[in-house]
């Protein structure tokens, strides 16, 4: 379904990274337990895994999108880590150690790949009705590894579960409100942070560990701004496709109010979409986006998220150049 189509290009991502990032730490742990969980898949579903995965490493070289930033692991995986490291420096070494954030991230990245498998059938970007069941070896995995560590805790759990209802919910939400003739940019970007309530869980378990629920907060609300800044950045990237489907997504919503396109897939003006007002001022949210969620994680001081959040800036100064070009 197209309201997730930031996860498509996350698992692309970490696809990439899968095969390439032999130095990071995150990556090459998440590698490990894959082959772990799929080794007693065997060979046809083992090979079935490899093709979904392997088919979105393309997604990097979109041609209407720069590189982000030159790290390709998702932010949500990164700022536990980053959290993590915090915690660290500040004495706490004990709390959060290696092999807690390994299955804690592991577990992270499961999840997400449970729902979004399940997602691209509802979307019938998967016709394999049978692959179902890697979702829920997916959703099983995520919770065995969780359990290590909060089998007890209710409040986590009540957590984790209202995280899954909550990105369902959205998910639907949002294809049923891209369906519209004329949906309003700001009613549908209300809910593109809900989609990734999901990816929330390994932050929540590094802050529950080390009891830090202000950091917890302000990393909610920094992930929300990452989250909805990368999801209409990929409505960029499919505004074309999602209009000849007869569906307006944000992007499209934003950059030609007046746009007509009469039955399912029939545009009439494909050439007044990027005009220079509206590309600038869908631009300029974006930024504020950006620098909001940069103040909201200011106490984490760390050198990797700098860099990441300037990468990323440069990239829509980059994109809007490329798009009024």
């Amino acid at each position: 379904m197209n309201g997730s189509q930031n996860l498509k290009r996350t698992v692309g991502n970490a696809a990439v990274n899968l095969h390439d990032a032999e130095n990071s730490l995150v990556i090459a742990s998440i590698r490990r337990n894959l082959r772990r969980l799929v080794k007693g898949w065997g060979e046809r579903p083992t090979r079935a895994l490899q093709r979904y995965v392997g088919r979105w490493s393309s997604a990097n070289d979109h041609p209407i999108r720069p590189s982000p930033t030159t790290r390709t692991e998702p932010i949500w995986l990164l700022l536990p880590h980053w959290l993590a490291d915090l915690y660290v420096l500040h004495g706490k070494r004990r709390i959060i150690d290696r092999n807690f954030l390994s299955h804690i991230l592991w577990a992270q990245f499961s999840l997400f790949l449970a729902i979004k498998i399940q997602d691209d059938l509802f979307d019938k970007q998967l016709v394999d009705g049978s692959t179902i069941w890697m979702a829920d070896e997916f959703l099983l995995e995520a919770q065995r590894q969780l359990g290590m560590h909060f089998a007890g805790s209710k409040s986590f759990w009540d957590f984790y579960a209202k995280s899954i209802s909550t990105t369902v919910r959205a998910i639907d939400l949002v294809d049923r409100y891209q369906s519209r003739r004329w949906p309003d940019y700001r009613v549908m970007t209300r809910f593109y942070p809900s989609m990734y309530a999901i990816c929330r869980i390994a932050t929540r378990a590094v802050c529950m560990r080390s009891g830090n629920s202000d950091h917890f907060r302000r990393a909610c609300r920094f992930l929300d701004l990452m989250a909805l800044t990368g999801q209409v950045l990929d409505d960029l990237e499919d505004i074309w496709e999602d209009l000849q489907r007869g569906r307006m997504n944000a992007a499209a919503a934003f950059l030609a109010p007046r746009l007509r396109y009469s039955g399912r897939g029939s545009l009439k003006d494909r050439t007044a979409m990027f005009q220079r007002d509206g590309v600038e001022g869908l631009f300029k949210l974006l930024h504020i986006h950006v620098q909001q969620a940069q103040r909201t994680i200011r106490f984490l001081e760390n050198s990797e998220l700098t860099e990441y959040l300037k990468s990323y800036s440069d990239s829509l100064g980059a994109l809007k150049t490329h798009l009024l070009a």
